[in-house]
């Protein structure tokens, strides 16, 4: 005898690993961004998008030259990227090139080779 409900929703994984809804970030020289500047610009494109945002070092006297922020969900990821590689934004005037993160364990060749 079946015990599943008819008329139950379909069951939707909601939990996607971070590094499959994270893009990498990086900066100009001179023009670092904040957490709050870059969640802010997500947000108000997208809606209540961003979980995380890391600036590698914005609190210290250096500025920062990467970052990585985590969506909600693998299709803002995507439609931030637009089909690209990588792709470059402006956030308050100051260039942000973003791109799919990959866990330095799945890496093949130096991260920083962007372009």
């Amino acid at each position: 005898m079946n015990k599943l409900n008819p008329n139950a929703r379909p069951f939707v994984p909601f939990y996607l690993r971070s590094d499959d809804r994270s893009l990498y970030m990086t900066f100009s020289n001179g023009t670092p961004l904040s957490n709050e500047e870059i969640g802010d610009f997500f947000t108000s494109i997208y809606g209540q998008c961003v979980e995380y945002v890391y600036v590698h070092g914005y609190h210290r006297k250096k500025d920062p030259k990467f970052g990585k922020i985590i969506f909600t969900s693998e299709e803002i990821a995507r439609m931030v990227l637009r089909n690209q590689e990588v792709e470059k934004m402006e956030v308050n005037s100051k260039p942000v090139w973003l791109k799919k993160y990959i866990p330095r364990s799945q890496r093949r060749e130096p991260y920083w080779n962007m372009y």
